[in-house]
């Protein structure tokens, strides 16, 4: 009986940490490197789904709009 006791507060303990690492790790890391942008286009900015001119387009975005930076590619397109 004791044993079992035990083992289900390791496991509740286990799991609270994790549940915890999720909320409070990952939001500081993405409070870190997010950046605020904008796009200057003359017409209008096609998202895709990965980077390639191939790949397929998600959607768009207009001159002027504002966007989140997570990640920037060292390549830059004139």
């Amino acid at each position: 009986m004791m044993k079992k006791s035990i083992f289900r507060f390791i496991m509740l303990a286990i799991a609270l940490a994790l549940i915890a690492s999720v909320f409070f790790v990952n939001s500081e890391a993405k409070a870190a490197s997010v950046q605020t942008a904008f796009v200057s286009v003359k017409t209008t900015l096609n998202v895709r789904n990965a980077p390639s001119v191939n790949a397929k387009i998600v959607g768009s975005l207009k001159s002027g709009a504002t966007v989140s930076v997570y990640f920037k590619n060292q390549i830059r397109l004139v």
